[in-house]
């Protein structure tokens, strides 16, 4: 049998779910984040690794000889050097579509919290606040309504479609800018220029990749180009935006809000200046995680690994 370690075990689960109901797991190696020295000092001779976000470079690869096979437990793949595994012939597979609806459910929580500040009556009447109103009722001025307001999707990939259906059964119109835009199947949903999308978006939320082409693409340029009532979402990576540029746009309310899942660097360090503000939303990279999307992704990752071990081969492929 394969030595198997999973790593960073605490991300996929809090201990609400037992690793160990996945029977590739059951004779796994399982380790914490805070155990990661020592897949180098007690566990060099892996051969399977399961990873979330622990970077696998070239440096790091030259410390496992024995690896065959990364598992990332997440989609995305920019912590990890394929070239380098290419060169050594190790085999990387991720795993796709187990958080879609979980994310496309928090673009819509992060939503809400900004348009219907429920936390903020919430707290008001615990506060006393709306016991003391003279009224029947108590609420904050300027709450919209979503019907009607012009919903922009940058990437229409699975959770972006996700999205985009959320949205139109909200009533609201749903533009997206796509690299394939023949892909879209619904007609309701109206492929625009990037350009079109920032300028008359209600609501822009971002679901692409971080790649080269994509880091910091949410710029001063692309913010001045946003309606200055516009709400700013992003759950796919942080790096997607400039950070101080989000900051100065916010703090001068050239822009509405912004609703972030995702910072540049995780965990954001106590003074990020992003936190300090009151039109920003942070949630703490959380929106992949609901325990339905958690268990789908060891169930699939676990048989990603049955796969590799039994017939030499995934869906998941990546190299």
């Amino acid at each position: 049998m394969a030595k198997i370690i999973l790593i960073e075990s605490d991300t996929v689960t809090t201990g609400d779910l037992d690793i160990t109901q996945f029977p590739i797991f059951q004779n796994a190696v399982v380790l914490s984040t805070n155990d990661t020295d020592a897949l180098f000092s007690d566990h060099s001779d892996v051969e399977v690794l399961a990873v979330n976000k622990l970077q696998i470079t070239k440096a790091v690869l030259d410390q496992l000889p024995n690896l065959k096979l990364i598992q990332i437990l997440a989609t995305g793949y920019d912590n990890v050097d394929l070239e380098a595994c290419k060169e050594k012939g190790i085999h990387v597979f991720n795993v796709s579509g187990y958080s879609t609806h979980s994310v496309a459910q928090h673009v819509f929580a992060l939503l809400l919290s900004i348009t219907n500040k429920v936390n903020y009556h919430w707290q008001m009447s615990r506060d006393g606040i709306w016991s003391n109103e003279s009224k029947f009722c108590f609420y904050a001025p300027n709450i919209p309504e979503l019907n009607n307001k012009i919903f922009g999707i940058i990437g229409l990939g699975d959770i972006g479609l996700a999205t985009a259906e959320i949205a139109l059964a909200f009533g609201m119109d749903v533009v997206t800018y796509t690299r394939s835009p023949e892909k879209i199947k619904n007609d309701r949903i109206k492929p625009l220029s990037l350009e079109e999308v920032t300028q008359i978006s209600d609501v822009i939320s971002l679901h692409v990749p971080l790649t080269e082409d994509t880091s910091e693409m949410v710029d001063t340029q692309f913010l001045e180009a946003m309606k200055d009532s516009a709400i700013l979402i992003n759950t796919a990576r942080g790096g997607l935006i400039n950070e101080k540029g989000l900051y100065d746009a916010l703090r001068a309310k050239k822009i509405k809000a912004a609703a972030l899942d995702v910072l540049t660097s995780e965990p954001p360090e106590q003074d990020n200046p992003l936190l300090e503000l009151t039109n920003c939303i942070v949630t703490s990279h959380m929106a992949w995680a609901s325990i339905d999307a958690r268990s789908r992704l060891l169930k699939w990752a676990s048989d990603n690994i049955s796969g590799f071990i039994n017939e030499g081969k995934s869906d998941n492929a990546l190299v």
